[in-house]
């Protein structure tokens, strides 16, 4: 199955970008969080520009695996009426 690029809805700081870049690469996101702050000292803002470009272009992680809700018979919520 081919790897997709995703924000991650659980990996994320603030809003995904590197927990989904590092899910992807298969690195720790810590070590990726920590090369982007040292990049964004060093060059000076470009980083942070190009982060919020990556928040725009980079859809979000799908909510249920391959797009599918979960099955009937997977999930029941609660229903506080019930006879």
């Amino acid at each position: 199955m081919k790897k997709k690029l995703y924000r991650s809805r659980s990996n994320k700081v603030l809003c995904g970008v590197l927990g989904g870049l590092a899910d992807y690469l298969d690195m720790d996101a810590t070590i990726l969080r920590v090369i982007y702050v040292l990049l964004s000292i060093f060059i000076l803002g470009s980083p942070i520009i190009l982060y919020f470009i990556f928040v725009l272009i980079i859809p979000q992680e799908p909510e249920y695996p391959d797009n599918q809700p979960p099955q009937p018979g997977n999930y029941e919520p609660y229903n506080e009426n019930r006879d």
